[in-house]
């Protein structure tokens, strides 16, 4: 008895029902990036943040036509394809299999229910609304805006979404752990310019580069990055449970399983010196540990009992000449 296939076209179409494409901001690079020529059949698609060459590796093995990876693989204009990079080796790979690949991306995170949604519901229970809505369609749009059902406190919003996310750690900034806030702006990946004028008590995205984070530390509004790609791929289960249940194909969707980020929220880097360590002007600003409360109260009075390091600050001078019932500080007096 035969697998049944669906052709590539049908398979495209049921994705840009479900993130259209029209959707996504004017810069970004989103559909097919790869085509293998006619229309070929599909009977496995495989789901990703990022296709790397182990993503590559696993849908050739894996006997998938499709691979929907959320970044966009080639985004620049591309001169050559000569295998110099991970990128190109892995649509190399890709094309001589007779792989697809689209990409989603901004497309997905302005739809309904898509990744922005997605993210604003680890926030808490409250009013949901668009923070930059189409004109031609206001329940789409990039970012969120969550109005809190009742204030919390910002440490603890900050814990509570590392919890959601699964993540060991957030970085926060801007507001002390005991501010309460109310309205929080949210947006999957880097979205610094997407929530940079929301006028929300505290912002929630992925990361942020320096100056834009200052900025919006210096006015007060609370920060949490909580990762990349930490921010974005815990919606692909999300999707490909959807895809299953309404698309109607007989097409076996997979996430995959060697797609994987950095890794910057690891548990090896649970603790560390807070943004105040580097930058002063950041009140405030913590490493959140996780992985309990009494973890987490341990972590904040280790960060107040070693306050930075002022440069005129000098060791006190010791002496490798001691003796018994002098304290180790105090050189041995000269005979």
């Amino acid at each position: 008895m035969s697998t049944p296939t669906v052709p590539l076209s049908s398979v495209v179409a049921l994705l840009e029902a479900e993130a259209p494409l029209a959707l996504a901001e004017p810069w970004d690079n989103v559909g097919m990036i790869l085509h293998p020529g006619g229309d070929p059949e599909v009977r496995r698609a495989l789901l990703a943040i990022d296709l790397t060459p182990s993503v590559a590796e696993e849908a050739e093995a894996g006997g998938f036509g499709l691979v929907v990876a959320y970044h966009p693989p080639l985004f620049a204009p591309v001169r050559r394809l000569a295998g110099a990079g991970p990128v190109e080796r892995a649509v190399i790979a890709c094309a001589r299999a007779g792989i697809a690949i689209w990409s989603p991306h901004t497309a997905l995170d302005a739809v309904p229910g898509g990744t922005s949604d997605w993210l604003a519901n680890m926030v808490g229970e409250g009013e949901m609304t668009v923070l930059h809505p189409r004109p031609d369609r206001p329940e789409a749009g990039m970012g969120r805006i969550v109005r809190l059902a009742e204030e919390a406190a910002f440490g603890a919003l900050a814990t509570r979404i590392a919890a959601e996310l699964g993540v060991s750690s957030v970085e926060v900034a801007g507001r002390p752990d005991t501010a309460w806030v109310r309205t929080v702006a949210v947006c999957p990946g880097a979205g610094a310019e997407v929530v940079a004028d929301s006028g929300a008590d505290a912002v929630l995205t992925g990361e942020m580069k320096h100056h834009d984070l200052l900025a919006l530390a210096e006015s007060g509004v609370g920060v949490i990055l909580a990762g990349h790609t930490e921010t974005e791929r815990g919606f692909l289960p999300v999707w490909r449970d959807r895809l299953e249940r309404t698309g109607g194909l007989p097409v076996e969707w997979r996430v995959s399983t060697r797609d994987r980020g950095p890794g910057l929220n690891e548990k090896r880097a649970r603790w560390t010196r807070p943004f105040s360590w580097y930058l002063a002007p950041m009140r405030g600003a913590v490493r959140l540990a996780t992985e309990s409360p009494a973890e987490t109260r341990r972590a904040f009075r280790a960060h107040r009992a070693f306050p930075p390091v002022r440069a005129t600050r000098r060791p006190p001078l010791r002496s490798d000449r001691r003796i018994r019932g002098y304290p180790p500080h105090r050189p041995l007096p000269r005979r």
